[in-house]
């Protein structure tokens, strides 16, 4: 697996090192790596577990931006 990645935003997965440039991106090998997708919702409190101490948007008042 790869992602293409362009200036640290993730532009393409899967794709071919042409299709990447052409995007601006290069291509980066993840086949090694684990991810963790995580979406922050206003108003849905995150409820504690093992992840919630290692991040502090996860606390109940995340810090101002």
């Amino acid at each position: 697996m790869s992602l293409c990645v362009a200036n640290g935003v993730v532009v393409g997965d899967g794709v071919s090192d042409s299709t990447c440039a052409a995007r601006g991106g290069t291509n980066a090998d993840t086949s090694n790596l684990w991810l963790l997708h995580a979406w922050m919702i206003p108003g849905w409190l995150y409820k504690p577990d093992v992840f919630r101490p290692h991040h502090p948007m996860l606390m109940d008042t995340p810090p101002t931006p």
